[in-house]
């Protein structure tokens, strides 16, 4: 019989902690606009089990992930036999604070130490608190909140993924999202921590009164996904308004779920050896940003340039003095937040670790993928995936930011626009990392398809 529990911790920083997000941001955070939480999700089948952490930060590295699961796993002694899994995902909110990862110059110690403790403790609450349940399924369309911010007219994957979880006697335990948005309403002028859209989601679903229990929210294939062409303003506000278009989406569909079979589940996970793209030099860096620049100069000179146009110009721009920055760094010395954009593994003979884990709750499947992958690389995944299960793609899964952060995870013919692509140029692997993590989650859903947990 499958056991649920859940439970959250508030890891929101003091004000005058620098925020992680935008390199345009100036100064540290001058407060709080609504908290920040690690909210935890626990299953178990009496065999296996699995704790999911969703973490409202910019993302997770593999250090961070893996010293939340080691602190939470020694509480629970009983489980030290490798029976139980832990997952920490990112919300990816650019208006969270910075400093939490070790590798970085700015890195806080006492930060990083209390989002382990609160995180680690709210899996461990979750874990504990687990008494039989059982989970429904649902997924929705929804239009006026992401787009491809490459361009409008580009692909983006419109489902949002809705898990309902109650206990035995019907009393609503928890509703876990998965939708694919950058949660970037809110620009580099803001200097207040904030969840930004899928906050207000997850309270305006919590405060509803409606039978959701704890709203946790999961970030999809997200590198090339934004509100850049639906959001009216950089506001709280706009943001608000936003959030409530999911919000009111998952409350219709959480009414309509499908209770599922699922009495077991199974965790399958694997690290890859993701090739690294070839470094580039401060002076090959310092070129192209030139080229760029002046490509930008020559757009904004003429009348008959679209604001589209203006706006992957300047991504280009900015994506290229990223660039310079980490091929200067590279011979120079430690990295900064700005260069390094978020966190990421180091470079062990050209290449970057890499976990990915796949969830199987029999009537649906999880991939959990440690970077921000493209929509067009989630939607390869989730379609095969949907084709070797015999599921719709709505019951399929794909989470980003998830143990670890490879940075973007961009796939061959994205890579031949390289010049306008942001994603791209700030990608630090190979195109063919994409087609490596696709290869291995088919692997391990067929395996999750025979094997326990």
């Amino acid at each position: 019989m499958l056991s649920v529990g859940v439970a959250k911790t508030e890891i929101t920083p003091a004000p005058g902690i620098p925020m992680a997000g935008y390199r345009a941001r100036v100064g540290a955070a001058k407060g709080v606009h609504d908290p920040l939480f690690a909210r935890a999700l626990a299953l178990h089948d009496g065999e296996c089990g699995l704790v999911l952490v969703a973490l409202d930060v910019l993302s997770v590295d593999e250090e961070l992930a893996g010293a939340i699961r080691r602190k939470a796993v020694s509480r629970l002694p009983g489980l030290r036999d490798g029976r139980l899994d832990v997952i920490v995902c990112a919300t990816h909110t650019h208006a969270g604070p910075a400093g939490i990862f070790s590798g970085l110059e700015d890195y806080d110690r006492e930060l990083a130490g209390r989002v382990v403790r609160e995180s680690a403790k709210a899996a461990v609450t979750a874990w504990e608190s687990c008494r039989p349940g059982r989970l429904g399924l649902g997924a929705c369309e929804i239009q006026g909140v992401a787009c491809n911010r490459a361009e409008s007219s580009r692909g983006f994957d419109p489902l949002l993924r809705v898990m309902k979880l109650e206990d035995a006697s019907g009393e609503p335990l928890a509703c876990v999202l998965n939708y694919a948005c950058h949660p970037t309403v809110l620009g580099p002028e803001n200097l207040l921590f904030s969840r930004d859209w899928p906050g207000y989601t997850e309270d305006i679903m919590e405060a509803s009164g409606r039978p959701v229990g704890m709203v946790m929210f999961l970030n999809g294939a997200a590198a090339d996904v934004s509100t850049r062409y639906t959001r009216r303003a950089s506001s709280f506000d706009e943001a608000e308004r936003l959030g409530r278009i999911v919000a009111e989406s998952a409350l219709h569909t959480v009414d309509r779920v499908e209770y599922a079979s699922t009495r077991r589940i199974s965790v399958s996970c694997r690290r890859l050896a993701l090739p690294r793209k070839p470094p580039l030099s401060p002076e090959s860096a310092y070129h192209a940003l030139e080229e760029a620049e002046q490509e930008l100069a020559n757009l904004r000179a003429r009348a008959d340039v679209s604001p589209g146009e203006i706006k992957r110009a300047e991504s280009a721009v900015l994506a290229w003095q990223i660039v310079l920055e980490r091929s200067r760094t590279r011979c120079e010395g430690p990295r900064t937040t700005a260069a390094a954009n978020g966190a990421g593994p180091g470079d062990v003979g050209g290449y970057l670790a890499a976990e990915v884990c796949v969830v199987d709750v029999q009537d649906a499947i999880m991939i959990f993928v440690p970077g921000e992958a493209t929509a067009r690389i989630g939607e390869r995944i989730t379609q095969r995936v949907s084709e070797i299960k015999g599921f719709s793609v709505g019951r399929v899964w794909f989470v980003g930011y998830a143990n670890g952060h490879v940075g973007y995870i961009v796939d061959a013919e994205a890579w031949g626009n390289a010049s306008f692509s942001y994603e791209t140029l700030m990608s630090r692997v190979a195109p063919k990392a994409a087609g490596l993590i696709e290869e291995e989650v088919a692997n391990l859903v067929v395996k999750g398809m025979s094997d326990g947990c």
